[in-house]
């Protein structure tokens, strides 16, 4: 019975220590899979390490794959997203192509570490829209100045000139033409009253 105990309490240790070995070698790679990043998470990632998370229905990657300069290039997918980040910066990235940011990825830090270097990550699930670019405003065009109508007085006067002018140039024709009606009959009597006398008096 004694022997059997013991043996019961060695495998179990082994299985233990055969989990405890697997759980090390996943932190080790830096690969860890989150169902839930709606509260985030942050931790330090070297070249290589991966996190695997589920958004949209779906499971993907986060992947850094390396930092030099202090500057961090990761890889996202599906479907591939890269960008090169640099500390403090933060970008959003869209799964589905829908307009609405996804997921979030901040690098907070990069630390030397002799021969490698490392960075402190967060990333975590959004539903943001995405930011519309910027524009230049337009600028508005000042109205061109429009010559203010003509009051109805001024309107009156102006029609009561034109009257008058016209009325003048009329009586002027009118005027004209009758000079030329008396000359015509001054002409026309001094012609009968010379022939009348022509007539009377041929001497």
């Amino acid at each position: 019975m004694i022997a059997k105990k013991g043996f019961a309490g060695i495998i179990f240790l082994t299985v233990l220590a055969i989990a405890s070995l697997n759980m090390v070698s996943a932190l080790d790679d830096g690969s860890q899979f989150v169902y839930d990043l709606s509260s985030g998470i942050t931790r330090t990632f070297y070249a290589g390490n991966v996190l695997g998370f589920n958004v949209l229905g779906g499971r993907h990657i986060f992947l850094l794959v390396g930092i030099k300069d202090e500057l961090v290039n990761v890889k996202l997918s599906e479907p591939v997203q890269t960008a090169a980040m640099s500390a403090g910066e933060e970008k959003r990235f869209d799964f589905n192509g829908d307009g609405i940011m996804d997921v979030y990825v901040k690098i907070n830090d990069v630390v030397p570490s002799g021969v490698t270097n490392f960075a402190n990550v967060t990333i975590r699930t959004i539903a943001e829209q995405a930011a519309s670019p910027v524009t230049n405003p337009v600028e508005p065009v000042a109205p061109e100045p429009v010559a203010p109508a003509a009051s109805a007085g001024e309107e009156q006067k102006g029609n009561a000139g034109n009257v008058v002018s016209e009325a003048k140039a009329e009586a002027k024709s009118s005027n004209v033409w009758i000079g030329i009606a008396v000359v015509a009959v001054v002409l026309i009597a001094a012609y009968f009253v010379f022939k009348y006398r022509k007539r009377h008096n041929p001497f």
